[in-house]
């Protein structure tokens, strides 16, 4: 995903260059990358701490890590992240449907884990996709 950015809907600008990224992975995972900016969704984001080796090897970590490298709350009982919170609050999917045929969703990693908790979550969902008289928001 990272390597082919297939999709990638972010760049991110560092020292000379830039690497293309994917909103909703660091929303999932390092939301602090995203935070400060003045626009609501950035398609281009400045970041003039970084060069660009380092970019690329804390994008590799994000996409690949187990866990997930959201920054450590000032409040203790958010160590966890506000997703936490949420997905401890939520044990249900808000958007799956009632049917005695509802697919289980198991994240099969910890990126998938942190994606699945963002969709539950239902924060800065990016995009409605309908079908029949359900209605998803999503990322």
């Amino acid at each position: 995903l990272l390597q082919e950015e297939l999709e990638a809907d972010v760049s991110l600008y560092a020292g000379s260059g830039s690497v293309r990224a994917h909103r909703a992975v660091l929303l999932a995972r390092a939301p602090h990358i995203l935070h400060g900016q003045t626009h609501k969704d950035p398609i281009i984001i400045h970041l003039p701490r970084y060069d660009l080796p380092t970019l690329k090897d804390f994008l590799r970590q994000v996409y690949t890590a187990e866990q997930s490298m959201r920054r450590a709350e000032t409040n203790s009982q958010d160590s966890q992240g506000p997703l936490a919170e949420n997905s401890v609050a939520n044990q249900t999917d808000p958007h799956s449907s009632t049917d005695s045929g509802a697919v289980v969703l198991e994240p099969a990693s910890g990126l998938s884990a942190n994606l699945l908790d963002l969709y539950k979550s239902g924060e800065q969902c990016d995009i409605t996709i309908q079908v029949a008289e359900q209605v998803f928001s999503c990322h």
